[in-house]
């Protein structure tokens, strides 16, 4: 029977094979993840080098994760500066109060972002400009008179640090 599935295992294409190296491995079967990986073919390649191919996707690492956060966090800015807005329109102060508080949270947390991406850039000796240039972000300036969320900073930079695991190593 092993020799049975060998011989099919080798007839199965790599995606196939993948997907019984899933199955068998939330059964645990250690044995047949061994078959498995013993019938996978093994190809030689030819690629860039590592500490290349690291830096660069550092650098695309810090510019999306720093602009999908700033971008999100701006139309959460936007949205609840119209909702202030209409809350005014309608004489709901109450509401309106509320919709400023979360612009005001919004906007401190954009300050932290700009804040925590300028750090990270800073110790890894790489231009802020460069990386808010892929997101087409500019600096933001505060419109509501509100200073930067330092927890927001915190785990904006955390985050930040992270992805830049592999960069630091190769320093």
């Amino acid at each position: 029977m092993k020799n049975n599935l060998q011989k099919i295992y080798a007839n199965l294409s790599p995606k196939q094979l993948a997907e019984l190296y899933y199955r068998n491995s939330l059964k645990e079967d250690e044995a047949e993840i061994g078959k498995i990986l013993a019938s996978v073919p093994r190809k030689a390649y030819r690629c860039l080098d590592g500490e290349f191919t690291d830096a660069r996707d550092t650098y695309f690492d810090i510019a999306l994760a720093w602009g999908m956060d700033f971008w999100r966090t701006r139309c959460l800015l936007f949205e609840a500066l119209r909702n202030f807005a209409s809350a005014l329109d309608r004489g709901a102060r109450e509401d309106a109060d509320y919709f400023m508080g979360v612009a005001k949270r919004q906007e401190a947390r954009l300050l932290a972002a700009d804040q925590a991406l300028y750090s990270i850039c800073a110790e890894l000796g790489i231009d802020s400009a460069m990386m808010r240039a892929f997101s087409e972000a500019d600096p933001h300036e505060s419109m509501l008179g509100v200073s930067l969320d330092k927890e927001a900073f915190a785990e904006m930079e955390s985050c930040l640090r992270n992805l830049t695991i592999r960069f630091l190593a190769s320093c």
